[in-house]
């Protein structure tokens, strides 16, 4: 008897973990009632909903094409409860002029979505059911503007990384309608993308970091330290910190090109580097790095392998892939839920956004996500280019038409050139302008099928 009801509670017990990992499809192509030609979407933020399970949000533009014109028919910011199954509790929608690139909640009544996508930013203030309560300007606050790219929250009131106007990156405390109550001092930088993330320890202080500049303050703003890249070198792509104020920062180097495990102390101080073997990133898409109470540490990244466990000496415990073509681009597109499940959205096929979790291995139990890939190769010449670039390719993968990606070494996509057949080459003119090619520097092409990519390289070009 007892055999037996062992044996049922561990059928029980497998059963619901099959339950509790998922890949779900949310379509956003239906909101819009009135008549279009075209629709462009992504997929931004994933955070914990009130209430339990998830609040998934995209954003979706629908166009209407007449002749030589066309005219937006909708705009607007689109938000799913998500129970943890995966099943839809409610879907809104708020239209909006440009996306929510952060979403957070204080965990018992209210969620503030920050749109800073234009350059200037704005936060809206939303209850647990997505009722609008509030809008606040940052500008007509304060005065002056910043472009917020990542938060966390504090008792009384929210910590922002970001950039000025100049592209410095700086961060700064407002209260909960936007006012500031102090600025840390801005930090000039080759990139002027500003900080992209910025976390909090145990202390009251906070680590920032950007491509080239990495940064500890004080719970009130003071600069308790600042580490550079050399950004012909290498950049910060990844960064967490735990509880005793160790800082983790994922660099990659690009001739030759590799990743690293960085590990600084409180003091700024450089413990241990650690090389590390994970795949290009190719996409565009936000990045995510958090350290696992085992020590180890889970990595989303915007690549061929998009989830991955590496171990502190730089060790690749795990890589996974699914079946999305980029990460989220909001600041908040992962959960990493007590080591027990990680959650992250993507772009899916045609009309949806994806959402996925997995147990703590990066499996999932309603869908193959470790995706075969097909056989494919690409090349160029010559390399370093100078004005044009001849790339070749051949694959075995018969289905439909393709496309050769150029991306920059930030993961952002430059331009794209369809192709129908399975062998073939073509000619780029680098001073094009619809190539989008700036400056000189590495950069990294793909050849993709819909959500399938085929095979990479990577260009050195000298302009």
């Amino acid at each position: 008897m007892k055999k037996h009801l062992l044996f049922s509670l561990l059928l029980l017990s497998v059963s619901l973990l099959a339950g509790q990992t998922w890949i779900r499809y949310y379509p956003w192509a239906d909101v819009c009632t009135s008549t279009y030609t075209s629709a462009t979407a992504n997929v931004y933020n994933v955070i914990p909903s009130l209430g339990g399970g998830y609040l998934l949000q995209g954003y979706a533009e629908f166009i209407y094409e007449s002749g030589e014109y066309e005219s937006p028919v909708m705009m607007t910011n689109i938000f799913w409860k998500i129970d943890e199954n995966g099943d839809v509790v409610w879907r809104r929608i708020y239209n909006n002029l440009s996306p929510y690139n952060i979403i957070v909640s204080n965990g018992i009544d209210r969620y503030y979505c920050i749109d800073s996508s234009q350059g200037t930013s704005f936060m809206d203030v939303f209850d647990s059911e997505l009722n609008h309560l509030e809008h606040y300007s940052f500008w007509d606050q304060n005065s002056f503007d910043l472009q917020l790219n990542d938060v966390v929250l504090t008792d009384d009131g929210l910590v922002f990384a970001g950039k000025n106007y100049i592209g410095q990156a700086v961060i700064l405390k407002t209260d909960y309608q936007f006012n500031t109550i102090w600025q840390g001092i801005s930090v000039s930088q080759a990139y002027s993308d500003g900080y992209y993330k910025i976390t909090n320890t145990n202390d009251d202080c906070y680590y920032a970091v950007g491509y080239d500049i990495l940064a500890k303050y004080s719970a009130d703003g003071d600069t308790l330290w600042t580490e550079n890249s050399d950004p012909w070198e290498y950049a910060f792509y990844c960064m967490t910190s735990n509880t005793i104020g160790t800082c983790y920062v994922l660099n990659r180097s690009y001739d030759p090109e590799r990743w690293s495990v960085v590990t600084y102390n409180n003091e700024g101080i450089c413990e241990s580097t650690a090389t590390v073997e994970l795949g290009a990133i190719i996409n565009d898409g936000r990045r995510n790095m958090f350290e696992l109470t085992d020590g180890n540490f889970i990595i989303l990244l915007a690549s061929y392998h998009q989830l991955n466990k590496v171990s502190p000496q730089g060790t690749t415990i795990w890589s996974r892939s699914y079946p999305i073509s980029s990460t989220g681009y909001g600041a908040k597109n992962m959960i990493c839920e007590n080591d027990f499940h990680y959650i992250f959205c993507g772009s899916g096929g045609l009309g949806v956004f994806t959402l996925v979790k997995t147990n703590s291995e990066g499996m999932v139990s309603n869908e193959d996500h470790v995706l075969n890939k097909p056989h494919a190769k690409i090349s160029h010449f010559p390399n370093p280019v100078n004005d044009r670039a001849t790339v070749r390719y051949e694959t075995d993968y018969a289905r439909g038409s393709m496309e050769f990606e150029l991306y920059n070494i930030r993961g952002q996509k430059l331009f794209s050139i369809p192709t129908t057949d399975n062998v073939g080459s073509f000619e780029i003119d680098i001073h094009a302008s619809n190539t989008n090619v700036k400056q000189s520097g590495v950069y990294y092409y793909v050849l993709r099928n819909g959500t399938t990519k085929l095979a990479t390289g990577k260009m050195v070009i000298i302009k």
